[in-house]
């Protein structure tokens, strides 16, 4: 009986055939295992990591209405009315310093270290009122807040504009983990459908989405209530990351300038609100209110000086530093350094 015989061919091609179905049916499941596990992939500066923790989400559709010139014309402002007797705001050079967080759970000690300070004239203190992870440390009716959300402001804060300090609230602005999760359509995308998460764990909203800019302008509203002269927007820029599918024919700094525009539009009248960018970061106009840079050092200064000289009416008011540095070549612009707590 010969191995290769008529039967013997018909039988090896028939498992040669069983075989081949076999490794394209592989084939073919390992492909749609890969496009499956595509939702749950985690791209930050640390590299590509899976988190089957997310949930899954639709790609948000970045519609022609959610870009830059958004109407605000319907937005429900409150008249809220934040004046500080006796200083002219449009002319006052910040002066102070940035409250350490723990200080907040210890009232009592922070107004001693006040209670201590030097000055000639008003101070200006800088209070965190909202976290990335969407924390919000006043008692607010904003829904979206962080697991340990809670009133820390109610009584600080009448106490400390009774002793005459101008309040300056800062806000997390389009880095929200809690707002993200929530909203998934007001993140920033990656081709999967995921919502892009920075190595710190948090998402970033989309500038340009009008359940964020509305949900930011209530905050303040709720802030220039309690009794803050000023609200600072942190984090108001755009992340660096190839993996974040964003359309911006002009540009996403275009993108960022047009939400501050309409932000600052939608609280004329309410109170002052400025923006705080990371050292580096573009500048853009921040209408009548002041830009916030984060500064290590001095060397980076005559370069955003010369950034804002075109965009700034006035520098000295207008750019606000926060550092630790004792060089004087920040002297003659707003400057704000960390509270002893000591």
């Amino acid at each position: 009986m010969r191995f290769f015989s008529l039967r013997n061919r018909t039988t090896l091609r028939r498992i040669l055939l069983v075989l081949l179905i076999l490794v394209l049916a592989l084939v073919a499941i390992g492909i749609g295992l890969f496009f499956y596990l595509q939702r749950y992939l985690v791209y930050t500066q640390d590299g590509v990591h899976l988190d089957f923790s997310r949930p899954r989400i639709e790609e948000p559709d970045k519609s022609p209405t959610d870009a830059p010139g958004y109407d605000f014309s319907t937005l429900p402002i409150e008249e809220v009315e934040a004046v500080v007797p006796g200083i002219d705001v449009s002319s006052m050079i910040l002066s102070g310093y940035s409250v350490p967080h723990a200080l907040l759970h210890d009232p009592d000690r922070l107004l001693s270290i006040l209670d201590n300070l030097e000055s000639d004239g008003p101070v200006a203190l800088l209070i965190d009122v909202k976290d990335a992870v969407g924390n919000l440390f006043y008692s607010s009716a904003v829904e979206g807040q962080g697991p340990q959300s809670g009133d820390l402001l109610s009584d600080l804060v009448p106490t400390l504009k009774r002793k005459g300090y101008y309040l300056i609230a800062r806000v997390s602005a389009f880095r929200d983990r809690s707002f993200g999760l929530s909203h998934t359509n007001s993140g920033l995308p990656l081709s999967s459908g995921a919502l892009w998460m920075d190595s710190g764990g948090c998402y970033w909203l989309d500038p340009a989405d009008s359940a964020v800019q509305i949900r930011l302008v209530r905050i303040c509203n709720e802030l220039y209530a309690l009794g803050f002269h000023e609200v600072v927007l942190d984090n108001f820029y755009f992340p660096s990351s190839d993996a974040i599918v964003y359309s911006a024919p002009d540009g996403t700094d275009a993108v960022v300038a047009a939400s501050a525009a309409a932000i600052s539009d939608a609280l004329t009248g309410a109170g002052e609100v400025s923006f705080q960018l990371e050292e580096g970061q573009p500048l853009f106009s921040p209408g009548s209110g002041r830009l916030f840079i984060q500064a290590e050092s001095a060397a980076a200064l005559p370069g955003i000086t010369a950034q804002a000289e075109s965009l700034l009416e006035n520098q000295s008011v207008q750019l606000v530093f926060l550092t630790d540095s004792r060089d004087t070549r920040f002297e003659g612009y707003g400057l704000l350094r960390p509270l002893d707590e000591n």
